[in-house]
Order: C-alpha cells, then structure tokens, then sequence
C-alpha cells in the first residue's frame, strides 16, 4: 500500500544586488523549507553552476533534505528584477534528478 500526500508551499528567496561580486559557482541558499511532510532548500548560483556559461546565467535548485526515497515534486521559480517586475529574459529548463 503507498500513501500519497498532496501538499503546496510558496517561499520568497531574495538576493541582494549586485550578486555580480560572487565567482561562477558560488551558491546561496535559503533557509530549510518544509512542505509535503519533507524539508526541502533552495541552493541559487545568481552566476550560474559552471563556467562554460560565462556567469550569464542564474541556476536555481530544489534539494531535497529529508531521507525520503521516490518523492516527486513540481517546482516552479519565477525572477524578478529589482524593481519588483518578472523578468522577460527567463528560459525554464528542468531536469528531474534521483533523490537518494
């Protein structure tokens, strides 16, 4: 028998500017996050993970903390720019990694 929980949670993660004085994989993260019965963080590279992207780009990862196994999630991450407007330059890519 497999129980099956449904559960929502919404997190603000704010970066202070200028982000710019980071190195190219250099993560900020957000404090532990729980929702669905799992504690979760928000790991951010405001200059990207690797450096074959020239620090162009912002990556944006959910962890899963919880010592759980086959857990799915849907994780959505908006931008917003200083001024508080979303940003039109986003591209979403997602990539669906094994938990532990």
């Amino acid at each position: 028998m497999s129980t099956i929980m449904f559960d929502s949670s919404f997190t603000q993660f704010k970066l202070e500017y200028p982000e710019k004085k980071l190195a190219i994989g250099a993560c900020k993260s957000s404090e532990d996050i729980s929702a669905g019965g799992h504690l979760w963080r928000i790991d951010c590279y405001p200059r990207g993970e690797i450096n074959e992207l020239n620090g162009e780009y912002v990556s944006v990862f959910l962890k899963l903390l919880s010592n759980s196994k086959n857990v799915k999630v849907i994780f959505e991450a908006f931008v917003i720019d200083r001024d508080g407007r979303p940003s039109l330059s986003c591209k979403e890519v997602f990539k669906a990694l094994p938990t532990r």
